[in-house]
Parts: structure tokens; C-alpha cells; sequence
């Protein structure tokens, strides 16, 4: 079968793709969100390749591909590819500027999730993790936030922690507050050991392992504890799935759970859109709204009035478009 016999027949998955040249040697790994589209780009007519492209097409005798379930799959095996087959052609594709990793301190008590352009070869051994090589800087950075918002990591750049009031990073649930001594030592590191087993590919047996902590806390009537297991699973699950985690909560922190692990339903989800399908057909809208805009006046016996303005885009809060107002030019209760 030819290449382009070949193409015609790629998933319009996303996956990992990379080339062969005639010994049969990988010499380009890439990932992509459509295997087809992605793949087929290179060799459209039309398409404006630069001179080391072309160089490169002329080599290449064969195309295989990986599917994954998602970008973020997608990301970390292409890493892996990378690494272990080191191809030409990406390793001479970045033009003086390196590709990105993903460090991890281990020098320090409390670990950081950092984004790192090269390894510090300098650093002993034990005193800190790489992984990567990853292509998409993008990419890489989402897979960082993403993972600090799941596992709750740390996001300041402290060395000595002592002990300081929780910072707006805990209070939103994004960071376990260890400089506040809301989390063990021994507690955070399993938390990071979590995530060299996401980065290193092994999302299988973290996920294996995660379920089991949360049966054995279930079994012995920890259901709090069973909650979060069960949120972490669901967030991972999300990532793996290519899908936004949109549904953080604080853990159930004041709270107790009886007698089973309480579950979000897919119910709730289906009312929420169901709401926005309802908004759209009143407001005549011809696609499902993108941004909804708030605003709210309070006043004080008719006194002190102010507006205030949040912002959704596609279900997310848009924080930097918040406002608040002081009205100044009505006068008495009315909001």
C-alpha cells in the first residue's frame, strides 16, 4: 500500500504519528488532534512546507500511527517516542530553541511542578525529575496546570516554607497549603510520586491504584477520604478523556458523607445544558451561547449601591472580566 493509499486511511482521531525512511529508521514523531487532517497536510499540494520539510517528505517511505483518547495521551506518548527513538528530524526542528520539559523538584520538601526548557545536567542525582522531551509548549503548560489543579500541588516558588497564612491558591482549592502545615510531608510526596506515574505513561496503574484506596477507605467507613480518592479519579479521568474539569469541589472539607460515596449526576450535567438550550430558543440566538454575561446591584437600606459583573465563556469563569461598579447617579432601593 502507498503512503497516500495509506493517509486516506487514517482515523480522524487524535494519536501519535511518525515516520520511516527506506531502512526503516523513525525519523519523525509528531502528535495530532485529527491523525488524518494532520498527516494529510504534509503532503497537500497546496500546502507551503519549508525547505526542511520537503527535504523530509522525500524521505519518508512509510506512516504509522498510535491512537489515543486524547491530546494530553497523545502529548505524553509523543514524549516518550521522542526519547526513545531520537529522530532527525526533531531534533533538528526547533531551530536553537530547546523542547520544553516537565521538572519536578525533589531536592525540596514540598516538590514544584515546573515548566523547564533544559536539563540541568549539574543537578545530582535524586535532587530533581525530567520528563519530556514535549514538542507543544502549549500543551505542556495545560498538562501542568492541569495537574497541579488535580493533585493540589504547590504553585509557589518558595524554597523555605514556613509556616504563613493560606494563601488564595488553597481557599479555591487549587494548592494543599503546605506552608500552612494543611498537608504532611509524607501525604504531598504520594502525591507527586501520583504524578510521575501520569507523566511517565502508566495512567493505567495509577488510576488501578487509586481505586483500590478508595474501595479500602469505603470498606472502612472513611467515606470523606473515599470522596476525594473518587474526585481525583474522575478529574484524571476527565484529563485522559480530552474532556475540561469543570467540576472541582472542595472536597466535601465541612462535611460528612452517609452511608454511600455521593456521586455528581449525570442528571445535573443534563439539566445545565438543557438551561442553555432554553436560553438560546428565548433569546433567539442561532448557536448555543459562548458568554454570558451577570450583573447584580446590591445596595444597603437604598445606600451604598454597587454593581457587579461576572463572566462565563464555554462554562468557565473569565475571572480578568470581572467588574464591580459604584452607582452613583440612582438613588433609593432599587436594584
Amino acid at each position: 500500500m502507498d503512503i497516500k493509499s495509506k493517509i486516506s486511511k487514517l482515523p480522524e482521531t487524535s494519536g501519535v504519528y511518525f515516520f520511516k525512511d527506506k531502512k526503516g529508521k523513525v525519523i519523525y514523531v509528531g502528535k495530532a488532534n485529527s491523525l488524518k487532517s494532520r498527516v494529510s497536510s504534509y503532503f497537500s499540494s497546496s500546502s507551503q512546507q519549508s525547505p526542511k520539510i520537503n527535504k523530509m517528505i522525500k524521505e519518508i517511505v512509510s506512516v504509522e500511527y498510535i491512537p489515543t483518547s486524547s491530546e494530553i495521551e497523545a502529548l505524553i506518548l509523543e514524549s516518550k517516542m521522542i526519547k526513545s527513538n531520537s529522530p532527525y528530524y526533531n531534533t533538528q526542528s526547533k531551530d536553537d530553541k530547546s523542547y520544553p520539559y516537565i521538572k519536578i523538584t525533589l531536592e525540596r520538601d514540598f516538590p514544584q511542578i515546573l515548566f523547564y526548557r533544559k536539563i540541568n545536567r549539574k543537578i545530582k542525582e535524586g535532587k530533581a525529575l525530567y520528563f519530556g522531551p514535549f514538542v507543544d509548549t502549549n500543551a505542556t503548560r495545560v498538562v501542568i496546570k492541569l495537574l497541579r489543579q488535580v493533585f493540589k500541588i504547590r504553585g509557589c516558588r518558595k524554597k523555605d516554607l514556613k509556616k504563613t497564612k493560606i494563601c488564595l491558591d488553597y481557599q479555591i482549592g487549587l494548592c494543599s497549603a503546605p506552608c500552612a502545615n494543611m498537608i504532611s510531608k509524607t501525604e504531598y510526596r504520594k502525591r507527586i510520586r501520583e504524578i510521575c506515574l501520569f507523566l511517565a505513561g502508566k495512567q493505567k496503574r495509577l488510576l488501578n491504584g487509586l481505586y483500590r484506596e478508595m474501595k479500602e477507605a469505603s470498606h472502612n467507613l472513611n467515606y470523606e477520604k473515599a470522596a476525594k480518592v473518587r474526585d481525583k479519579i474522575k478529574s484524571i479521568e476527565a484529563i485522559l478523556k480530552g474532556q475540561e474539569i469543570n467540576i472541582f469541589r472542595k472536597n466535601n472539607e465541612n462535611g460528612y458523607l452517609l452511608k454511600k460515596i455521593e456521586e455528581v449526576e449525570e442528571d445535573e450535567i443534563k439539566k445545565g445544558r438543557k438551561a442553555v438550550i432554553d436560553l438560546k430558543d428565548k433569546l433567539n440566538l442561532k448557536k448555543l451561547p459562548e458568554r454570558i454575561e451577570a450583573f447584580d446591584i446590591s445596595n444597603i437600606q437604598g445606600k451604598l449601591s454597587v454593581g457587579s459583573l461576572v463572566v462565563f465563556e464555554e462554562g468557565q469563569p473569565k475571572k480578568k472580566n470581572y467588574r464591580r461598579f459604584r452607582v452613583k447617579r440612582v438613588k433609593g432601593i432599587d436594584d
